[in-house]
């Protein structure tokens, strides 16, 4: 892993290099070895990590920051081979592709990845970020300058503007566990979007996507060859992201997804393969059995990791500092990825990706369901069902009522209480107020692929703002990349494009994928009942955790930034057990005041 850094100034004059200086010191835990800066007049550039020096073309016009992995890198050298290369390094990649194909070279980068390529002789910058956003990249945009870097950390640490908190962003974040899309906690600090491309070249500069979803539902294959083709794919796509030499392994919880991951793992590699596991003393969260079978049947040499909570009280001061964005999850993956590192792995490779393109949730199975009893529901028996749900208000019956007090129900509409982990009322009595920032209307077409819209839906409002970032965040303070091979270009291009009825031929979860490796894969794994990959949450958060959430609460008081009496009061319900609230919005407001408090705000 490594880490960027850079400056553009719009209008005449140069740029100091102090303040990038400022921001690689800021983020130097993302890379072994020293940062490299270059200033060029109006623009600064800075790589944290990956090698000694800076990455330029021969003749020097051309320089190259980059984070993240190209898998295709082999295969690109290959088609850029009239490039003079002189090193092997990714970034002189990067720079190929540009030189030949200019702003179109994102369409032909495979893996993830967030980078920028400065142009001497053009003054120009050009900035890209993958097409799921699983590399992070944040900038900060005024009339004058445009600074941008992998953690918020960074920019605040350049000095270049006065940080201002957005309070307005706390029902979101509370609501859904994140900030979505481009926003931040920061006014004026954006998200660079996924899958887009931004050139700044005569003090101008636009964000172009360069990749757009255009054929949902269009592909025309039988079903076995669908199931051949996604074999074959997800074989490569192991492959690609398989090193031989021992430095990676896989996250094997024992479900269907990393199940399949070890598969073809297997189907490609000769020697050993390394897996890990995470187990708990508290049976009901625990997966180990299953990954011990899984384990067997492929030979993998497995380590599993017994989490009791005295270790994560340990590490909690460790993984608090590891947010360099606040999230209501993630906390899972930075012990997995600390033990991963400690056994002297570099790649993990993660079955993330899998339920949003297999429809493994249950939202894939519910939401149109639930769409169209809602629109059968007549309005004179809404009170009653209201009254009768409100008797009892815990977390489930909240969430119903939610949906019963929509006036027009629309997919959308449903979607974003589906995707919801407090209530409307909730987050307006301990957010201060609610905002609709759920509105996918894009994806629900009204077309006859709904589970391919709705695949689309949960990469931009869960995958990409939850998953992605927090895997991010917990493995790259150890060092270590997370790799999904899930989320291979064409592979997820190829299952958008069938229709709906393959992936629910049969009402197993999953049983387009699980078909596709039918042969290979232990039949207690495919009859197995879902699990989520989480920690005792609930019972951790009421005991162990509890002064956690009483500092927390102090803290957010003294900000006077939310009504503290009301949380108080819901802390003590959940603590005596009424499940009136899920343990996230708890957990966050631990990890919010604490990146608060770090960043000075």
């Amino acid at each position: 892993m490594s880490g960027i850094n850079g400056i553009y100034l719009f209008g005449q004059g140069n740029i100091d290099e102090s303040p990038i200086d400022k921001m690689n010191n800021s983020i130097a835990h993302r890379g072994v070895g020293k940062s490299k800066t270059l200033v060029y007049h109006n623009i600064g550039i800075a790589q944290i990590g990956q090698g000694s020096t800076l990455v330029q073309s021969i003749d020097g016009r051309y320089t190259a920051v980059w984070d993240g992995y190209i898998s295709n890198n082999n295969e690109l050298r290959n088609i850029l081979k009239e490039y003079n290369f002189h090193s092997d390094s990714v970034g002189e990649t990067l720079i190929a592709a540009y030189v030949n194909w200019v702003e179109e070279m994102c369409q032909y980068l495979e893996g993830a990845f967030a980078f920028a390529i400065l142009d001497k002789k053009e003054y120009q910058l050009f900035v890209a970020r993958d097409r799921y956003a699983s590399i992070p990249l944040y900038y900060y945009l005024d009339e004058t300058i445009f600074v941008f870097s992998s953690e918020i950390k960074a920019l605040i640490a350049s000095g270049l503007f006065k940080p201002v908190f957005a309070k307005d962003r706390l029902p979101e974040f509370f609501r859904f566990g994140t900030i979505m899309e481009e926003n931040t906690f920061l006014r004026n600090v954006k998200n660079f979007p996924p899958a887009n491309a931004a050139l700044f070249s005569n003090f101008l500069f636009s964000f172009d996507p360069y990749w757009h979803v255009e054929t949902i539902g269009q592909c025309d294959d039988s079903y076995d060859t669908a199931k051949k083709n996604i074999h074959k794919l997800i074989v490569e796509s192991v492959s690609t992201r398989f090193n031989s030499d021992g430095s990676t392994g896989i996250f094997l919880s024992g479900g269907i997804d990393s199940t399949i991951i070890t598969a073809a793992a297997r189907e490609t590699v000769s020697g050993e393969i390394r897996t890990f596991n995470i187990s708990f003393d508290e049976e009901e969260f625990s997966e180990a059995y299953y990954a011990k079978i899984v384990s067997k049947k492929f030979s993998t040499r497995h380590e599993e990791i017994k989490l009791k909570p005295q270790i994560f009280l340990e590490e909690i001061d460790n993984i608090l500092d590891s947010y360099s964005f606040p999230s209501m999850d993630g906390a899972n993956t930075y012990i997995i990825s600390q033990a991963a590192k400690r056994a002297g792995i570099n790649i993990g490779l993660s079955g993330l990706g899998g339920d949003e393109l297999f429809c493994g949730y249950p939202v894939f199975g519910e939401l149109m369901p639930t769409y169209k009893r809602l629109k059968l529901i007549p309005k004179f028996a809404k009170k009653t069902l209201l009254s009768y749900l409100n008797k009892t208000p815990n977390v489930r019956n909240k969430k119903i009522m939610d949906l019963i007090s929509l006036t027009n129900p629309d997919k959308a509409s449903v979607y974003g209480i589906f995707r919801s982990l407090m209530s409307i009322e909730d987050c307006k009595r301990l957010a201060g107020g609610y905002r609709t920032v759920i509105n996918p209307q894009k994806h629900f077409l009204g077309k006859t692929n709904f589970l391919s819209e709705l695949t689309l839906a949960e990469f931009d409002y869960y995958m990409q703002p939850v998953l992605l970032r927090d895997t991010e965040q917990m493995s790259v303070i150890h060092s270590l990349e997370v790799h999904a091979p899930m989320l291979d270009n064409q592979l997820v291009d190829y299952i958008l494009s069938l229709p709906d009825s393959y992936k629910t031929k049969t009402a197993k979860p999953k049983s387009l994928l699980v078909e596709s490796f039918s042969d290979m894969l232990p039949m207690e794994v495919v009859n197995r009942k879902k699990m989520g990959f989480v920690l005792p949450w609930s019972k951790w958060m009421a005991n162990e955790l509890a002064p956690l959430v009483k500092k927390a609460m102090k803290d957010a008081e003294e900000k006077d930034f939310l009504n503290i009496k009301n949380w108080e009061i819901a802390f003590e319900d959940f603590r005596n057990g009424k499940q009136n609230y899920n343990w996230n919005i708890f957990w966050g407001l631990i990890v919010l005041t604490s990146w608060m408090e770090k960043n000075g705000l």
